[in-house]
């Protein structure tokens, strides 16, 4: 039995023992008192006084209709416990039903709310790398990072992102190795965070395939056998722990125009289900990769800045083709 149901029961039950020994008094009462005007009105008939015969006739009909009215009338207010039971039911299920639409509609407040603030935030970050002119990897790394240090902090509201592994991570496409490599990552454990990070080349997993393709991969739970084929890490990059750590992902590529990626944005988290497509989406849930996708831009505008730096000369030694596609 449901804690719901333990509830529902225990309230019918309070309610009847409250009421109904008043409802089963009433309804004796209406009966009695009908029945006794109906038995007296034989005897009130055979006296001997003048309004006897006018008054005889009103009490048998009257004590008839007390009678029956009381029960007719206490048939729709006599409930027994089932009928208490299923009133109280589906009471309590219409407030678990607001109370849940009150949750939504707060939870998605403050989605929102979180998603204006980043938002904000990094289009101050945008402004101060314009402004600071931003123009070699070590730069383009330090930005990146402070943006996805502002979505670590709000990952809870953005993205419901609770007591789970997490990760996001901004890779740049580094034409001297072919491969995508790291510039700045968010994890939830920080010694994850601060090591060696695997570089990918163009197609292979999902950071590859989305930079090759120019394309999103979103996918709620990575990890079925239908997508493995296609998503797996191959050859030095497989790790057997991919399969438990990175159930749920979505890779944006980080592009200005939608057809050259400077990089890749990714969001990954080992609860299947935590990003989704607009295909696996139902009506409960809502859009939480649009964040992602605004930040990609802003990504890509401090991209292209070092990309046309290091076209121009302006790079040092220290960052190699650093956001060239």
């Amino acid at each position: 039995m449901s804690v719901l149901e333990s509830q529902v029961i225990a309230t019918a039950l309070k309610n009847f023992r409250k009421y109904g020994g008043l409802i089963r008094i009433l309804k004796i009462a209406g009966t009695v008192v009908g029945a006794s005007l109906v038995a007296a009105s034989p005897w009130i008939g055979g006296q001997n006084f003048e309004a006897a015969v006018i008054i005889e006739p009103i009490m048998l009909f009257g004590g008839l209709c007390i009678a029956v009215l009381s029960s007719l009338a206490l048939i729709f207010l006599d409930q027994t416990t089932p009928d208490l039971v299923a009133e109280n039911l589906s009471v309590l299920k219409e407030n678990e039903d607001l109370k849940s639409e009150l949750r939504y509609a707060n939870s998605y407040q403050d989605h929102l709310l979180a998603r204006i603030t980043v938002s904000s935030q990094v289009n101050k970050l945008v402004e101060e790398a314009v402004s600071e002119g931003c123009s070699t990897r070590e730069q383009a790394s330090k930005y990146a990072q402070s943006i996805l240090g502002v979505f670590a902090e709000r990952r809870q509201s953005l993205f419901g992102i609770g007591d789970e592994y997490w990760n996001f991570a901004v890779y740049i496409f580094d034409s001297k190795k072919e491969s995508l490599v790291c510039v700045a990552c968010r994890r939830d454990r920080k010694e994850d965070q601060e090591e060696e990070h695997r570089e990918w080349a163009p197609g292979n997993g999902h950071v590859g395939l989305a930079f090759s393709r120019a394309t999103e991969i979103i996918f709620a739970d990575a990890t079925v056998p239908e997508l493995r084929p296609v998503l797996e890490a191959t050859g030095e990059n497989f790790r057997e722990y991919d399969y438990t750590r990175y159930k749920s992902l979505a890779s944006i590529p980080i592009s200005n125009d939608g057809e050259n990626p400077l990089g890749v944005l990714i969001a990954t988290s080992d609860r299947a289900g935590r990003y989704k497509s607009d295909q696996e989406r139902t009506d409960d849930d809502w859009e939480n990769t649009g964040s992602l996708r605004e930040v990609a831009e802003s990504l890509a505008i401090i991209l292209r800045m070092t990309h046309a730096a290091n076209i121009h000369g302006g790079q040092t030694h220290d960052s190699d083709d650093a956001g060239s596609a």
